[in-house]
């Protein structure tokens, strides 16, 4: 139930202008941030993160993996997806008290899509990723991991 509120919440401050990029969303906006303007709460961070195929896709043959997501220029890589050819996104993250939780998604030619959202707190990450292939299966990831120095 809170990851639903949280994933609404998401998409109700995407669809409003709520959710910001930092510095880069207010250049884009025509508005410059001021001079000493805090960077987004994500930008320059690394996460290891174990990925864990839920019942369903695990059936369709889905393993765990191992991934990275870093957040760097207003977009996030997630490491072992570039091999499947997902690039770089840009991402919202909204913070609310201790906790930031990002949305992005990617686009790959050969592999299709995937929506990524996660909450951070206290250097832990927590989060789930819908991938659909390109055939129209869908297959969903529960992840967990915690930040890692750069």
């Amino acid at each position: 139930m809170r990851r639903r509120m949280v994933i609404t919440a998401l998409c109700l401050a995407i669809a409003t202008g709520a959710a910001t990029l930092g510095p880069e969303a207010a250049a884009r906006k025509g508005k410059a941030p001021p001079q000493n303007a805090p960077a987004a709460p994500l930008e320059g961070t690394r996460w290891s993160v174990t990925m864990n195929p839920d019942p369903a896709a695990k059936e369709k043959g889905e393993a765990p993996f191992a991934d990275a997501l870093l957040f760097e220029g207003g977009k996030v890589t997630m490491t072992t997806c570039l091999t499947y050819g997902f690039a770089p996104s840009p991402y919202t993250a909204t913070t609310s008290g201790d906790t930031v939780s990002f949305m992005t998604r990617q686009t790959a030619l050969d592999a299709g899509k995937s929506t990524w959202t996660g909450d951070f707190k206290d250097g832990t990450v927590n989060g789930m990723m819908v991938w659909t292939k390109p055939d129209g299966s869908v297959v969903s990831y529960a992840y967990a991991g915690k930040k890692v120095a750069r």
